[in-house]
């Protein structure tokens, strides 16, 4: 019974969340930090830190390029991926490509809390393929407007 009123607690409070707005065009940028990572079974050491800029496509649909700072060797790595968020919720998805060093691929979802202005914070966890490893993931990120104006 108890395990039910949680549930439904996180469902009621998760249908107040307002959704993300962004316009095609629109640029985003977001930045965040591992909490943890567990491969193998294993709760990891190591720190985690990224940086991306999104570009619009559609409403609902980034491309994603951006860096991030691992604590193992090769330091610097670059990402390029997507993200698909839900028309009337701030659930995404994404998928990400890890070049540079030991390449990976990751996928993984998460929930974008709007605070003000453009500004959220996100929640994500992602699973990394050729680490085998899950990661959870705390962010910041802002929306910026349209990239360009047309004439």
């Amino acid at each position: 019974m108890k395990q039910w009123l949680i549930c439904l607690t996180f469902v009621l409070l998760g249908s107040q969340l307002k959704a993300q707005r962004f316009d095609a065009d629109s640029l985003m940028i977001a930045g965040g930090f591992d909490v943890f990572k567990i491969s193998q079974g294993e709760l990891q050491s190591s720190f985690q830190a990224g940086l991306e800029v999104h570009y619009f496509l559609k409403e609902r649909l980034s491309a994603q390029i951006g860096t991030e700072y691992w604590s193992g060797e090769p330091h610097w790595k670059l990402t390029v991926g997507s993200r698909y968020y839900l028309k009337q919720h701030p659930l995404f998805f994404r998928a990400r490509g890890i070049l540079l060093g030991e390449a990976d691929f990751a996928i993984g979802s998460g929930y974008a809390f709007d605070l003000h202005k453009g500004w959220a914070i996100e929640v994500m966890a992602d699973y990394f393929f050729a680490e085998e490893a899950l990661a959870l993931r705390f962010g910041l990120s802002k929306r910026l407007g349209k990239f360009y104006k047309y004439d």
